[in-house]
C-alpha cells in the first residue's frame, strides 16, 4: 500500500462479508484501517495488480500487487459480491457509486459476481433484510439482534407484509432502531415505513433522511407524532430532490411541530421541480409522471400563509390534480384569512376523494363554493366539523 507518495510498504488486506480491513504484517496483527462496503465511494483499477479505494469520508488507499503472476482481480471479486450478496436487487454502482474497470475485466467480474454470489434465492426472506440489518448494526458498531431478525424473516415473510412498523420493535432502547430504518436504504421489499407515535430521536431521523436519499422502493411513509420539527421537512425536501428513482406518494407528517417554515419548505421542493422541468416529482409527486396520493399535515401548526404557499405549488403541478385522492389538513387554525390558492386547487377538475379540514376556522362558504366546482364527481368524504358557516353578513353560530 502507498503510504508516502511513490513509497509502498506490504500490508495484509482482509476481506469480510461488510468491512474491508488494512491489517500490519508484524505479529501481533494491528488493524490499520476499516472501511465499511457502504463507506466506499470510489473502486478503480486501470490494470489488475493496481487498485484505488476512496472512502465517502475523503480516505484514499492506492494498492498495488507487486508479483507478476498475482492480480488484484480476486480481491475486487470478493468485494463486489459481498456488496451483491448483502443487497441483491441493487446495482452495483447504487453502493460504490464509482466502479471503474476496463469494460474486458468489467464483464468478466460481474460474471463471477452473479455466479458466486447466489442470486437465486434473492437474497433471503424480504428481500435480505436481515442481512441488510446485520450489516447496517456494524456500520453503527451495534449488536445484531437475533429477535428483529426472527420476527422480519418468519411473521413479516409469512404475511407478505411490505410495511415495516416501528412500534412491532418498541420494546427496544432507541439507538437500537437506526439500524433497523437503515436495513431499508438498498431494500427492495418494503414499501411502506411506519414510525407513527414513535419518539425518533435525532440519530433515527437522520437515518430516515439518509433512507430516503437512496432507497427507490418506499411508496409511504408514516412519520406522524414523531417529535420531527421544521428542519426534518426542510432537509426531507432536500434529499428527496436528489433522488430520482423516488416512490415516494404517501406522506403522513401530523402531529408534529413543522409550522409554516415546514410548509414552505414542501413547497419550495415542489417549485423548484416544476421550475426545473424533472418528470419525477419527490415528497409530493414521487412517481414519474405522477403526483401525491395522500398528504396529511394534520395539527403541524400552519397558518394560512403556510397553506397558501402549498396550495400554490399544487396548483401550478399539472399532475396533483390527477392523483391526489386524500388531504388532510386539519386541526390548523387558519382564522379564516384568504387561502385563495386552496379554493383555487379545488376548484379545478380533480380527484380528490377525501378532504379534512376540521376545526380550522376557514371560510365555508368560499369553499363550498370551490368544491362545486371540482370535487363532485369524487368527493367522498368531507370533514369539516369546528367550523361556522356564515350568510352574507349574518354569521350563523350552528357548527357544520
Amino acid at each position: 500500500m502507498e503510504v508516502k507518495t511513490d513509497k509502498y510498504e506490504s500490508r495484509i488486506l482482509a476481506v469480510t462479508p461488510h468491512r474491508i480491513f488494512i491489517l500490519s504484517i508484524k505479529v501481533p496483527y494491528k488493524i490499520e484501517h476499516s472501511v465499511h462496503i457502504l463507506d466506499i465511494n470510489t473502486l478503480d483499477s486501470k490494470s489488475p495488480n493496481q487498485c484505488t479505494l476512496q472512502c465517502s469520508d475523503g480516505k484514499k488507499f492506492l494498492i498495488h500487487s507487486f508479483d507478476d503472476g498475482e492480480d488484484l482481480d480476486p480481491s475486487i471479486i470478493d468485494i463486489c459480491k459481498n456488496i451483491r450478496c448483502t443487497y441483491p436487487g441493487t446495482q452495483l454502482t447504487q453502493i460504490v457509486p464509482k466502479l471503474h474497470l476496463p469494460s474486458n475485466r468489467m464483464g468478466r467480474l460481474q460474471e463471477q459476481v452473479n455466479a458466486q454470489s447466489g442470486m437465486a434465492d434473492g437474497g433471503g426472506p424480504c428481500g435480505g433484510f436481515s442481512n441488510q440489518y446485520k450489516a447496517m448494526c456494524d456500520y453503527h458498531h451495534l449488536p445484531f439482534m437475533e429477535d428483529v431478525a426472527w420476527d422480519v424473516d418468519t411473521i413479516y415473510q409469512s404475511q407478505d407484509c411490505r410495511e415495516l412498523t416501528l412500534g412491532d420493535f418498541d420494546h427496544l432502547d432507541a439507538k437500537h432502531l437506526v439500524p433497523i430504518i437503515g436495513a431499508l436504504e438498498h431494500n427492495c421489499w418494503f414499501t411502506k415505513l411506519n414510525a407513527s407515535s414513535i419518539r425518533l430521536t435525532t440519530e433515527a431521523s437522520n437515518e430516515i433522511l439518509k433512507v430516503l436519499k437512496k432507497n427507490q422502493t418506499l411508496e409511504e411513509l408514516w412519520l406522524s407524532g414523531t417529535c420531527l420539527r421544521w428542519e426534518f421537512a426542510h432537509k426531507m425536501s432536500m434529499v428527496l430532490l436528489q433522488n430520482q428513482g423516488s416512490k415516494l406518494n404517501t406522506l403522513d407528517l401530523s402531529n408534529n411541530i413543522l409550522e409554516d417554515r415546514g410548509a414552505t419548505q414542501l413547497s419550495v421542493l415542489v417549485r423548484r421541480i416544476c421550475n426545473q422541468g424533472l418528470q419525477h416529482l419527490c415528497v409530493h409527486i414521487s412517481k414519474q409522471n405522477q403526483g401525491m396520493v395522500q398528504l396529511n399535515l394534520s395539527k403541524t401548526g400552519i397558518s394560512a400563509r403556510g397553506l397558501n404557499r402549498l396550495a400554490e405549488s399544487l396548483c401550478k403541478n399539472r399532475n396533483m390534480s390527477k392523483t391526489l385522492r386524500h388531504l388532510d389538513v386539519s386541526e390548523n387554525c387558519f382564522k379564516s384569512e384568504e387561502i385563495t390558492n386552496l379554493y383555487n386547487f379545488l376548484a379545478q377538475p380533480n380527484v380528490v376523494e377525501t378532504l379534512k379540514l376540521s376545526n380550522t376556522e376557514i371560510a365555508l362558504e368560499h369553499l363550498l363554493e370551490a368544491l362545486s366546482k371540482g370535487c363532485c364527481e369524487h368527493l367522498k368524504h368531507l370533514h369539516l366539523h369546528g367550523n361556522h358557516f356564515k350568510i352574507g353578513r349574518a354569521s350563523c353560530r350552528e357548527r357544520v
